[in-house]
């Protein structure tokens, strides 16, 4: 969970001591605040802004003969690579210029220990059934995030919302 008490903690902690090497500097010396100073606090890897678990079903076909059917349980996430922010600090405007990159939708992740499944035919149980229903609902998975626009605007909703909070 991105916003978890732990995980705030971490980020607090590191955007202090970030803020203290970069921003503060040592007592007695001069430190102005550069776009490469900024750059090293902002854009630290990976940032997701969006997770999302799923539970679906999906169909499993030779031909046009139904197989079975696996259930599964899988998770989506979506955020932003932070090492792609573009910063400008305009010194003569006092301006701090954020430029996010687009939100990306990483590849969804199945469970695989919770695939279960409801044969139609006996015959259809075979050894080669797990791999043949981990794609299937990987696929299944993928066609549900392509249809869902919510994922996106809320990965990019929430990247401006933290970028805001932490400048």
């Amino acid at each position: 969970d991105l916003w978890s008490p732990d995980k705030l903690k971490n980020m607090t902690v590191n955007l202090q001591q970030a803020v203290e090497n970069f921003v503060h500097g040592e007592e007695g010396k001069v430190s102005t605040v550069t776009q490469a100073s900024l750059e090293k606090i902002v854009t630290t890897g990976k940032l997701y802004t969006a997770e999302y678990p799923y539970n679906g079903i999906a169909a499993v076909y030779d031909g046009d003969t139904l197989k079975y059917h696996v259930a599964y349980e899988g998770t989506v996430k979506a955020g932003i690579d932070a090492s792609k922010i573009l910063l400008h600090l305009d010194e003569e405007k006092h301006e701090i210029i954020i430029r996010l990159p687009a939100v990306v939708v990483e590849e969804p992740i199945v469970n695989a220990g919770t695939m279960d499944y409801i044969f139609e035919k006996n015959q259809y149980e075979t050894e080669t059934v797990a791999q043949e229903a981990y794609k299937a609902a990987i696929a299944d998975l993928k066609n549900k995030v392509a249809a869902d626009p919510n994922i996106v605007q809320t990965a990019a909703k929430t990247a401006k919302m933290y970028e805001k909070a932490f400048v």
